[in-house]
């Protein structure tokens, strides 16, 4: 502790303001002040110095910034990619149900009510990432026990949120919006199979229509970014829950792993659907 702070200390009986004013200064896990790190320096901070960033996001974890984050790029992606995937949707909806029979009133409802469920999708899709980040900071949470971590679910989550970040912002923001941009697609069907080809996933090398669904879903799921996020769960389980990096990156791999495997099915399912709407 510095003289001068042994110094406020000392005076503080003569000061009693000096306690509430010197409340939020944060300290690392060797007493060490950290200096103010906002919002936004957090966000910014994981993608350029994860190690500083994680050790300001274990003195106060929270997982508003990455929610704030996500609603904004999800928001972002869709106003350049809403008009022309409600068209592209709409066209192949409209066809299946012509062929039911439908009048042209029923058919144009109907085409309404499909139209109004795109434009709320980036709520439904920013909602099931929050959903996710929820249940994989639980699954962190219960392996870190098993580990003999001794960090809050709080704190496991915030990792989880924030690791997670580069996935939400280059996968699922940038890289579906430039698809959708540079491209010309007659189906909604061609395009999903571009956006999936562009994700620099396995899929995108060894992925084909002749492999099983649960195979191409495997492929899927692994890419660069499950391999950012993982690096990013090791340094933050390091710095935030304060252990080893030997066991941050145990408790990180695990976490990977059950995540893949628990991905595989909802992956698999969406292939189904595709392979029936094509």
């Amino acid at each position: 502790m510095s003289e001068e702070r042994e110094k406020k200390k000392f005076n503080e009986n003569d000061y009693p303001g000096w306690v509430e004013e010197t409340e939020d200064i944060e300290e690392s896990e060797d007493g060490e002040e950290l200096e103010p790190y906002g919002m936004m320096s957090r966000i910014i901070g994981v993608f350029i110095e994860p190690g500083k960033a994680f050790r300001h996001i274990g003195t106060k974890p929270e997982i508003l910034g990455p929610v704030l984050f996500c609603v904004f790029i999800f928001l972002i992606s869709s106003l350049f990619t809403m008009s022309g995937m409600t068209e592209l949707t709409i066209n192949s909806v409209s066809e299946q149900l012509a062929e039911t029979g439908m009048t042209p009133e029923q058919l144009e409802m109907s085409l309404n009510v499909t139209a109004w469920m795109i434009r709320l999708s980036f709520i439904t899709s920013t909602l099931s990432v929050i959903l996710i980040w929820l249940i994989v900071g639980l699954v962190a949470y219960i392996v870190g026990l098993f580990m003999g971590q001794e960090a809050s679910y709080k704190s496991s989550l915030a990792v989880v949120a924030y690791s997670m970040l580069p996935a939400v912002l280059i996968k699922q923001g940038i890289i579906a919006t430039l698809v959708f941009m540079t491209g010309s697609w007659e189906t909604l069907v061609a395009y999903q199979a571009a956006v999936m080809k562009s994700t620099l996933s396995l899929y995108a090398l060894f992925g084909n229509s002749s492999l099983s669904n649960t195979v191409n879903a495997l492929l899927i799921s692994v890419d660069p970014f499950m391999v950012w996020g993982l690096i990013l769960m090791a340094i933050g389980f390091r710095y935030a829950n304060k252990v080893r990096a030997g066991q941050g990156w145990k408790t990180a791999i695990a976490v990977q792993i059950i995540l893949i495997i628990a991905s595989i099915p909802l992956v698999s399912m969406s292939l189904s659907k595709m392979s029936e709407g094509g």
